[in-house]
């Protein structure tokens, strides 16, 4: 499970980087998709060092929540930016009715969350180790 821990934290920091470039880059959309991955990958992390594998992205923002949140070993917080960072992800990959459009504020927000939920979750995994 530490290896796939390692291998995910990875990712996010990957993820998070990228997020940054774009929003440097006025490419807003991109740079919410990869904020999101930034989160799911961070808590696919700490899922995985509790011994669990969840790869779908409902299931990993549930587990999340019903792990860390509700037993309050994290701040409620970082549930809601998981949970909103979903749901504009899907906004900025996606044409669908009722979708939000991604403006540089919304972009710029999601990036500051994810790099909170990236430090959060850094720290949980090195006091797991």
């Amino acid at each position: 499970m530490k290896r796939d821990a390692a291998v995910a934290m990875e990712k996010a920091r990957d993820a998070f980087e990228d997020a940054q470039v774009l929003l440097v880059r006025n490419r807003y959309s991109g740079a919410v998709s990869r904020a999101y991955y930034a989160m799911y990958h961070s808590a696919s992390a700490m899922l995985s060092l509790e011994g669990l594998s969840v790869e779908k992205h409902a299931a990993v923002k549930a587990k999340f929540g019903e792990v860390f949140v509700k037993p309050g070993l994290v701040d409620s917080k970082f549930g809601r930016y998981l949970n909103l960072a979903l749901k504009l992800r899907e906004d900025a990959d996606y044409i669908s009715e009722g979708a939000v459009l991604i403006t540089p504020e919304i972009a710029k927000t999601q990036v500051e969350r994810a790099g909170q939920f990236l430090v959060m979750a850094e720290g949980f995994t090195k006091n797991r180790d």
